[in-house]
């Protein structure tokens, strides 16, 4: 597990589950805190790693994570039966045990019937499994299955298939365990699988070693079974999906990227804009179109002048550059190549390019922090210090628990409606007054005045465009800004968006899975604050 903080991909790509188990972690207990803020979301199960000699890493070891939400911790705790860790919960109505398997291959007769007895102790008519693991068992394309088992023969198949033609003893041991014990081995013969895809691919060869096996049931409650597509290890990842329970009906539709904004490119945006706006808007256009026609061109200026969203290195670490970026890119493109056409070539074009890339990772970290060290001595003042400190600092995580969207609506609109049915008494109304200099129209100086004192660098509302798109917007593009503006004020009335706004919840304190332990922040779009101003 130490090797993959070199790529924070790894810890991102294991946070797509809500179960996940890493096997042959080789941690000891004493650093178990290194890595447990890589999975702050979960609940995790520690196994500890053996060490024999004082020297060298040690051997063995695992880590179990159930994610710290209801739909997951309502369904599922860790169990522990004979030394053997594993998950046991619900899933369709049924009990449901899923069992992390590793076969080491340097005591492999010794661990397969820890394995077996461990299995024939916890196995129960009324329950399902899934074994699920490195077993270092070849076993090809073989298990004929019991006549009474038939298979829908669209998600999965009776018969299965392999990429791996060879099989050994340890396979047909284990597959004696799967006929044993009514297991199903879904590698190669699902939707997901189709080909029995390679699970372990080396420098000493490929093959098929990492098998999940189901019993029966848990067929009606399997959406897919695949091996992942990684390079992180030898060995691919197994990916299951089980349909526990019906979807949430919350939808969520994710925000527009911000539009950013590029100083050095605001002569060309000014000028782009000063272009669309040759011709002023129609007077007779509802509001809210308006006001989108006139976004719609600070966007069409932005992109139009170079302000499209920067493409930068897609990493995390601070020594990410863009030579790890395509390494990487190189390597998956090289692994996909190799399951696509399982040529010896390209299996090894593959490894090379998979090791060149772990050690430009290697040798950017070295370099990163060698060259803080430099910076750490050439230090002048506390100022300096500090900010190289806050650079070794991981970032800051949100924190927000498991609240369906329905809750979110509904708290934040009590907080911000007023109740049924309330009437405001009003007793007496103030006579008419007219005062020439208030009722005027809005002016270009008072708009101009108002993008003066905006401030930049601030949170955009939902249309995601910031207050600098008007701070150096013409004056032609204004003076149609000014007019939506002064049609709202006569006609006592706004453009729908302005009451619209992202509710961004902070969390304070207390629970983090209850709405009230939350303050929401309030983001509208910099029209209409420039409105109210």
């Amino acid at each position: 597990l130490k090797n993959k903080l070199l790529f924070w991909k790894f810890f991102e790509y294991v946070k797509n589950f809500d179960l996940f188990c890493l096997l042959e972690t080789h941690v000891l207990a004493n650093d178990y805190d290194k890595f447990t803020k890589y999975f702050f979301e979960y609940k995790l199960k520690w196994i500890e790693g053996t060490k024999r000699e004082s020297r060298g890493r040690a051997s063995g070891g695992l880590v179990m994570g159930m994610k710290n939400i209801g739909k997951v911790t309502e369904n599922f705790h860790f169990e522990s039966e004979a030394d053997w860790h594993y998950f046991g919960g619900v899933c369709g109505g049924n009990q449901l045990n899923i069992i992390p398997v590793y076969l080491n291959c340097n005591s492999w007769g010794n661990d397969f019937e820890r394995l077996y007895e461990f299995f024939r102790n916890i196995n129960r008519e009324d329950q399902e499994y899934i074994v699920i693991g490195d077993t270092n068992a070849r076993t090809a394309a073989k298990q004929t299955l019991p006549m009474e088992l038939e298979m829908d023969g669209i998600q999965f198949s009776d018969v299965r298939r392999s990429k791996d033609v060879k099989s050994n003893g340890r396979g047909d041991s284990f597959l004696q365990f799967c006929e044993d014990f009514r297991l199903i081995i879904v590698n190669g013969r699902c939707a997901g699988d189709p080909d029995g895809e390679w699970t372990y691919i080396g420098p000493n060869g490929s093959s098929v070693i990492d098998l999940c096996c189901v019993s029966p049931g848990v067929m009606d409650v399997m959406e897919s079974f695949s091996v992942g597509c990684q390079t992180f290890s030898d060995h691919m990842p197994l990916e299951v999906k089980l349909y526990c329970r019906p979807p949430q009906p919350d939808a969520v539709l994710p925000l527009l990227p911000r539009q950013p904004w590029k100083d050095s490119n605001k002569k060309a945006y000014t000028k782009q804009l000063d272009l669309l706006s040759a011709d002023p808007l129609s007077d007779s256009l509802p509001l809210q179109v308006a006001m989108e026609l006139l976004t719609d061109r600070i966007i069409r200026a932005a992109r139009g002048s170079g302000m499209d969203a920067p493409r930068c290195p897609d990493g995390r670490e601070p020594w990410w550059d863009w030579e790890c970026t395509r390494a990487r890119e190189r390597s998956f493109a090289l692994l996909n190549l190799f399951r696509l056409s399982d040529s010896r070539l390209s299996k090894t074009a593959y490894l090379k390019q998979n090791a060149l890339f772990k050690s430009i990772c290697e040798k950017k970290m070295t370099e990163y922090y060698k060259s803080l060290a430099v910076q750490f001595a050439n230090v002048r003042d506390s100022s300096e210090f500090w900010g190289l400190v806050r650079s070794l600092r991981p970032g800051h995580q949100r924190r927000i628990g498991d609240i369906p969207m329905s809750a979110w609506v509904r708290y934040f609109s009590a907080q911000w409606s007023l109740a049924d049915g309330v009437s405001i008494a009003c007793g007496y109304v103030v006579p008419l007054a007219s005062n020439a200099e208030m009722d005027r129209p809005f002016m270009l100086g008072e708009l101009r005045t108002a993008l003066a004192k905006a401030k930049e660098n601030k949170a955009p509302g939902l249309d995601r465009v910031a207050y600098e798109f008007y701070k150096n917007a013409p004056d032609s593009f204004l003076m149609d800004l000014l007019a939506v503006f002064n049609r709202a004020y006569e006609l006592g009335a706004v453009p729908t968006s302005f009451s619209t706004s992202i509710i961004y919840p902070l969390f304070k304190k207390g629970d983090i899975n209850s709405v009230s332990d939350y303050r929401g922040l309030s983001f509208i779009n910099c029209s209409a604050k420039l409105y109210c101003a």
